[in-house]
């Protein structure tokens, strides 16, 4: 029932934010952290992607801000205002013209703002929102497959979890777990 009305409002969001490259992953076998709706699936069309992200790049140099949309903690599309951030030195950026990277704020909620990275994987990045931070990233068998969840739920975890992670522990035993 909970991923019935998760679908309906995610699709809802869509049309409504009138954003077409976020859509719903079809879900066959559930890991607990997705029954827990700790780990969230999201599907993005690449295509799409980089049509809306050239269309928005077409009128941001009109000195409008780039407009993109990105799930949020509460399972919605968010819209976020962005601008460029200089990623590599300009020889480096030259060699990877592919990889970019972003920054900025919801259009909505103070105080929440995004930072991502865009390359021919998929998208990556980090969003500060009143619960946490919430990370978002490609799965590893591609085909425009991310997820996305909030930081404090992987750190609770006990079972291994579905994506790469940093061992705090080994890295900085005294550091506080936020």
């Amino acid at each position: 029932m909970k991923n019935l009305l998760f679908l309906i409002f995610f699709s809802l969001s869509c049309c409504l934010c009138g954003q077409e490259y976020w859509g719903q992953v079809e879900q066959h076998s559930l890991t607990s952290f997705q029954q827990n709706n700790l780990v969230q699936e999201i599907s993005l069309n690449q295509e799409t992607f980089e049509i809306a992200l050239e269309k928005e790049g077409e009128l941001s140099a009109k000195k409008r801000p780039l407009l993109l949309y990105f799930p949020n903690e509460e399972n919605a599309l968010e819209a976020f205002s962005l601008s460029t951030v200089s990623l590599f030195s300009l020889e480096v950026a030259k060699q990877y013209p592919q990889i970019k990277a972003y920054r900025g704020n919801s259009t909505t909620r103070t105080g929440v703002s995004i930072r991502i990275t865009i390359s021919p994987q998929g998208i990556s990045g980090t969003m500060r929102t009143p619960s946490g931070m919430l990370f978002l990233q490609p799965q590893k068998e591609g085909q425009g497959k991310h997820v996305y969840y909030q930081r404090k739920d992987a750190l609770n975890q006990t079972e291994s979890l579905p994506f790469c992670t940093t061992d705090l522990e080994k890295i900085a035993p005294n550091a506080e777990k936020s």
